[in-house]
This record gives C-alpha cells, sequence and structure tokens, in this order.
C-alpha cells in the first residue's frame, strides 16, 4: 500500500511538472514571434520551447504507461491525468506556429480558406466544391461563434488531430476488452503524429481519414440502434467529406462483408470469436455507392481520373512511381547514402509500426492455430484485413500497377497508417506482460520505442529541411503585399509566379468563387518562368537577359521564392541569389512586381 501511495504521489507531482512546463513552452513560443520567413520551424523556434514540450509530452507518456504497466487504471483515474497531459502537448505543437505569429500555409490549404469564405457570404457551396462537409462545418461554426475565419481554420485542424487521438481510444473499445490494451493504442496514438502534415494543414483528406476510427467503430458496434443510425449517417457523409475517402471504405466494406459471407458459408476451422456476430450484410455497401456514384459522376475532373484509369488499364501501362521519384531525388542530388538516410526520416516510423502491427497480426494466427485463442479477436481481425488490403494497394501503387495514379494511390499510405496505433498496442502489450524474460527488460524496450516513433513523427510533422523541403510558412507581408497586388494591378495583363500562385492568395482574400473569375492571376498558367529568368551567360559576370523567353506580364516574388532556391533546393539550380538581385537592375519593358 505504500508503494502504491508513493506511485500515485510521484505522478501527481510528475503531472504538475508537465503542466507547468507546456505552459512554459507556450509563453516562450508567444515570446519569440516571427518577424519574416523561416526555413525551418524547427530551428527558428527557440530551444527552451522544445525542451519543456518534450518534458512535458515525455511526462504524460510516462504517466500512461505507468498506469498500464502497474494496472493501475482499475483503482484510479490518473491515466486520465496523463491522457490530458499528452493531448495538451499535442495542442501545444500544433498551435505554436500560430501563436508565433504564423499567418498560414502555402498551397491547398488558404485555398480551403477561401471556399470556407464562400459558403459563409454566399449561403451556399461552388459546384467546383468536391468535399464541402468540412468547410461546411467551419463555415457553420463562423456564423454561430463569429470566430475569425483565418484563426479558425488554423486551430481546427489540431482539433482533429486531438479529436482523432480519442476516437483511436472509442475504437480500441471495441476491439480490446482489457482497458490496458485501449490506454497503449491511446498511448500511441496520441504520442505519435501518425498522419504527418495532416496533423497541421487544413485539407478535407487529412479530416477524413482522422474521422474513419469512428466509423469503424460504429460499423462494430452497428447491431446496437444508435450506433446503427450513426453508422449510416457516415455512410451517407463520406463521399462528400473526401471521394478517396468513400472509395476506400467501399473497397473495406467489400472485403469485410465477402469474408464474412464466406465465413459463414464455409468455414469450419476454430473461431475468431463469438460467431453470433459474424452476420454478413451488402447493405452498406449499398448505401456508400448509391451516395458516391453520382456525386463523383457530377465533376468533370473525376471523369478525366477514370478516363485515365481506364486507358492505363486497356493499356497495362502504370505510373512510374519509382522513376518519379528517382528524378525528384536527383534534382536535389539525393542518392546512395543520403537516400536511405531520408527514407528512414521520412519513412522510419511508418515502417517500424507497421512491422509492429504484422507481428501482432502473426501472433493472433499463431493463437488461434494452437487453440489459445481467449476472448473475442473477430474485430481486430477485420481491422488486420482492412490494413493489409490497404497496405497491399499502396505497393501496388508504388510499382506502377495500371489504375493506381488515377486515385491517387500515394495518400493510400494515410489510411493504413492510422490503423496501426490500435494493431500495433497489441504487440505491444504481448511485449509489456512477456513473463519469460526479466520484467524491466520489456518495459524499457517499450519505452523506449514509443519515444523513437514519436520524435520520428514529430521531426517530419513540419516540412523542413530535414525532409529536403521548405517551411510553407505564409507572413503577414506577404498578405499584404498579394492584397496590394491583387486589388491594384491590371485585370487585362496575365500574372506568372515561381512557387507562389497569386491566385492561392485571391483564394483566402477574395473567396474561391471571386478567385476563379479572375483569369489574370496564373490559375490556368501554362508557361513556367524559366530557370534564371531567362539569364544565359555572355561571357562576362552579369550575363544578359533573355527576355524573349519570358511572356509578358507580372510575376509576384515573395521572400519564400527566394530563400528555398538559395538554400534547401539550391542544387536544384533553377535560380540563385544573383538571379533575384539581377531583377532590381533590369531596365526592360518587363518587369516583376516583388514583395
Amino acid at each position: 500500500m505504500l508503494l502504491m501511495y508513493d506511485g500515485a504521489r510521484i505522478q501527481k507531482t510528475v503531472a504538475i511538472l508537465c503542466f507547468i512546463s507546456l505552459t512554459a513552452s507556450l509563453l516562450i513560443a508567444h515570446g519569440s514571434p516571427t518577424t519574416s520567413y523561416e526555413l525551418s520551424f524547427y530551428d527558428a523556434t527557440p530551444s527552451q520551447f522544445w525542451f519543456f514540450l518534450f518534458f512535458g509530452i515525455l511526462g504524460g507518456m510516462g504517466i500512461l504507461l505507468f498506469q498500464i504497466v502497474t494496472k493501475g487504471y482499475g483503482h484510479s483515474k490518473l491515466w486520465i491525468t496523463g491522457l490530458i497531459i499528452l493531448l495538451f502537448g499535442r495542442a501545444s505543437l500544433l498551435l505554436a506556429p500560430y501563436i508565433r505569429g504564423y499567418v498560414s500555409w502555402q498551397g491547398d490549404n488558404i485555398s480551403h480558406l477561401g471556399l470556407v469564405k464562400d459558403i459563409v457570404v454566399d449561403g451556399h457551396i461552388t459546384t467546383t466544391n468536391s468535399y464541402p462537409i468540412t468547410h461546411i462545418l467551419l463555415s457553420e461554426t463562423i456564423i454561430i461563434t463569429d470566430i475569425e475565419a483565418r484563426l479558425l481554420s488554423n486551430v481546427s485542424t489540431a482539433l482533429i488531430s486531438i479529436l482523432f487521438v480519442l476516437l483511436t481510444y472509442l475504437l480500441s473499445t471495441a476491439i480490446f476488452h482489457d482497458r490496458g490494451q485501449q490506454l497503449l493504442a491511446t498511448l500511441v496514438a496520441g504520442g505519435i503524429f501518425v498522419g504527418g502534415s495532416y496533423n497541421v494543414f487544413l485539407m478535407p483528406n487529412g479530416w477524413s481519414i482522422f474521422i474513419l476510427p469512428l466509423l469503424y467503430y460504429t460499423y462494430f458496434n452497428r447491431e446496437i440502434l444508435p450506433f446503427k443510425i450513426l453508422f449510416i449517417i457516415m455512410l451517407i457523409i463520406c463521399p462528400f467529406f473526401h471521394p478517396l475517402s468513400a472509395l476506400l471504405v467501399i473497397l473495406s466494406l467489400i472485403i469485410l462483408e465477402s469474408l464474412k459471407w464466406f465465413y459463414a458459408k464455409f468455414d469450419k476451422g476454430p473461431s475468431v470469436g463469438d460467431r453470433a456476430i459474424i452476420k454478413y450484410s451488402f447493405e452498406p455497401i449499398t448505401i456508400s455507392l448509391v451516395c458516391f456514384l453520382p456525386w463523383i459522376l457530377s465533376f468533370r475532373f473525376f471523369q478525366s481520373n477514370l478516363n485515365i484509369m481506364w486507358q492505363q488499364i486497356t493499356t497495362g501501362i502504370g505510373p512510374d512511381t519509382i522513376g518519379e521519384m528517382g528524378d525528384k531525388l536527383s534534382k536535389v542530388q539525393i542518392q546512395g547514402f543520403d537516400f536511405i538516410v531520408l527514407a528512414i526520416k521520412m519513412y522510419g516510423m511508418i515502417a517500424i509500426l507497421a512491422i509492429i502491427s504484422l507481428i501482432g497480426f502473426i501472433l493472433i494466427i499463431r493463437e488461434i492455430r494452437t487453440g489459445a485463442n481467449r476472448g473475442n479477436k473477430s474485430n481486430i481481425m477485420q481491422l488486420y484485413v482492412i490494413f493489409i488490403a490497404f497496405c497491399a494497394l499502396y505497393a501496388l501503387y508504388i510499382l506502377g500497377f495500371p489504375g493506381s495514379g488515377a486515385i491517387a494511390g500515394e495518400r493510400v499510405l494515410n489510411y493504413f497508417v492510422i490503423l496501426m496505433p490500435c494493431l500495433s498496442a497489441f504487440t505491444l502489450y504481448k511485449l509489456l506482460n512477456n513473463r519469460s524474460i526479466r520484467r524491466a527488460i520489456p518495459i524499457v524496450a517499450c519505452s523506449i520505442m514509443i519515444l523513437t516513433l514519436s520524435i520520428l513523427s514529430i521531426n517530419i510533422l513540419y516540412p523542413s529541411p530535414y525532409g529536403v523541403q521548405p517551411n510553407p510558412q505564409i507572413t503577414q507581408e506577404d498578405m499584404i503585399g498579394m492584397s496590394w497586388f491583387i486589388h491594384e494591378k491590371d485585370l487585362s495583363i496575365d500574372s506568372s509566379y515561381i512557387m507562389s500562385p497569386p491566385f492561392r492568395f485571391a483564394d483566402a482574400i477574395l473567396g474561391s468563387a471571386a478567385s476563379n473569375d479572375r483569369t489574370d492571376l496564373g490559375r490556368y498558367m501554362a508557361e513556367q518562368i524559366p530557370d534564371h529568368f531567362g539569364r544565359v551567360d555572355n561571357g562576362t559576370a552579369d550575363g544578359i537577359m533573355q527576355h524573349n523567353q519570358i511572356r509578358s506580364g507580372y510575376f509576384a516574388i515573395t521572400e519564400f521564392d527566394r530563400t528555398i532556391y538559395s538554400t534547401v533546393w539550391k542544387d536544384v539550380n533553377r535560380f540563385n541569389s544573383n538571379d533575384f538581385d539581377s531583377l532590381k537592375w533590369d531596365t526592360s519593358d518587363y518587369t516583376p512586381i516583388r514583395e
């Protein structure tokens, strides 16, 4: 009893220190605002922030793990404190850029902000919005709460990332009866940022992936009427969340219901659980298809994807995925050992979790075959089937299977990744309870493994030179400069760009509908700015500018454009510092507008 009391007292002390530490990290982030474009969020953020952040996250993970190992959850609620600390640390890391003054992110992120503004202003979605659920949810929240659209868009994905951890806990309750396994799955989901940048950017695809644990949870509990109703609602809205998610949900339902049918008709072997729940029904597939097909066929650009798929299947020529990856890496001089290092950085966490998950599958199969199976494992076996099917689909994309590129096969990776916290928890729990070796060894091994995976995932959370990517930060200067450019430019003169499309900024500033009407902002630009702005060597130090290689018009250059080609993408040799400096002295009729 004295040991239990001391353990509880130590955990409470650690919890207090963790809350103080995470609060300190936020105060440090607030006290070090960004003043200009930063190539790496990690390097630009004070080291004290990272120290306090890691201490807080490590403490939360430690409390949860201690509760799991000692089975303290049976008589104590301290595991809830550990989970809250873990979620607090997750929120601190995901919100830190905005606390430091980041305005938004390049690319699709600000375009989705424009789609949200369209609904707020016009009261309806545009005819080109193929995944409106995310934008509808945000616009409704803005209308109800009067929160500024950009602020809500920035913090919303962090909230979805936190929600994913809680939904993983729900899913774990449907596949594990042991509370320790449930908490271990939650610990893995909370301590490891599966999905990478989907935890950061406002992207409907990412949101739809993080919501999938709820769909599978309601699927496993659909014998209960309230869960059945929620399951049907999720099937209906899934195509409007994101078409790829709907397609993979349909694929998983076809596989699962077909397996159930086969099991009910022909299987005479060892049971994986209660046979009474092995009922097959193809109604969910029908509901999904009825919603998915009319929606997907109503968009012209999806029809072009179908044409590409048909062409690849009939010709037997698929995407050259490996070749394209090699070409991109060769441009930044990534070869040999550097390639191996980069692969470990970017995919090491996923590979380790996948291996741990597959070991669990082997252990379950062995238990079933030897008759050592205890308890109902039908649900986790079904999750493993989905996991393996998605892994196989991604492997086909990597190998260039015809048609895989037309369905954005590269994104399938994230669909089986979100299942791994639950699947890997089965293996890790077996490790923690292995009594054939000294008790401390599996605990230390499991702790080191989870900590390593957490660090690997945090290092690739934000794009940075660590992964040969620039930070897609948008600064206040970017928004002010682009706003002036968009409002003041001559509408009859077209725009070009390097890596900062004016039409993306116009989406966020004007709204997506108004931006689509501005054909002068380069949305449909077919011609790229030539390397070195058409500058060729004439035998002098300065070279000459060949303006006949560049079409007439404006182009806006941000600090983002200047920095990335002088640093992380320097080896691409498209532009250098001299190229940008030479524009200041260019007296020709072609005058770029710089921010």
